[in-house]
């Protein structure tokens, strides 16, 4: 008798006087209140940011993913056409006056390796340097490449370079620079966002290694080879697991 009286004052929540009356039906306020519960839950989408750094004595060089764009057609096929291949960005950061690095942006000079380019790098290192040049206003902003023709620069407009040259003991200097004639040190061309050159940083044996391996790992991802191995991997094996009697 007493717990009858007392059930009386309970105040219970909607969905659990739903279960009692019988009812398997959650309500709506209920579903409404955990549908909203779990968006607020939800983390934001994990980013990353794959780089390597080494130090120098003037300053930083840094290497930076420039991630492929890869497109999806209208019947669900994923490509990646050659001006969208992922890059490699070298970025020589100085130091300030204070010995600090500098965090503007404009002080820094940056030079983006296209996966053939860094075939032709590890072909060559460290028996022989090797040199990369960009024609002055025919390069993407992010990229640093080569964009379409047609836009050519003046004849006294520098280009961009990078020179990687092996010294002794397993030592490789990263050098960028605009250059005119053949002859560096020039003022970047107008709209160039960058310092002045050259600015340049060595990799001990050890740091170089590091990057040689980055490099190397980094050319199947670059060109999307094993992204989209995998989806085709994955579509064959669906195919054939649909196909199948289960019998050889």
């Amino acid at each position: 008798m007493f717990a009858t009286r007392h059930m009386k004052h309970w105040s219970m929540a909607p969905g659990i006087k739903s279960v009692l009356s019988g009812s398997t039906r959650p309500c709506r306020s209920s579903l409404a209140s955990f549908s909203s519960y779990s968006n607020q839950q939800q983390p934001p989408p994990l980013m990353a940011y794959p780089s390597y750094s080494i130090y120098g004595e003037n300053g930083l060089l840094g290497m930076k993913l420039l991630s492929p764009r890869f497109k999806i057609s209208s019947t669900n096929v994923m490509t990646l056409p050659p001006k969208e291949r992922g890059r490699i960005m070298f970025e020589w950061i100085p130091k300030d006056a204070n010995g600090r690095l500098n965090v503007d942006k404009t002080a820094a000079m940056r030079f983006a390796l296209s996966a053939e380019e860094i075939g032709l790098l590890l072909d060559q290192l460290p028996e022989n340097g090797v040199s990369f040049y960009r024609k002055s206003r025919q390069f993407d902003s992010e990229y640093m490449l080569d964009v379409e023709p047609g836009q050519p620069g003046t004849q006294t407009d520098p280009d961009k370079v990078c020179h990687v040259t092996p010294g002794e003991a397993g030592l490789v200097t990263f050098l960028c620079d605009f250059e005119l004639n053949g002859e560096g040190g020039q003022l970047p061309p107008p709209g160039e966002a960058s310092a002045q050159g050259p600015m340049q940083i060595t990799a001990q044996a050890g740091e170089f290694q590091v990057m040689r391996e980055i490099l190397r790992s980094s050319i199947p991802q670059l060109v999307g080879w094993q992204q989209m191995t995998q989806i085709a991997m994955q579509r064959a094996f669906d195919r054939s697991l649909a196909e199948s009697t289960g019998q050889y």
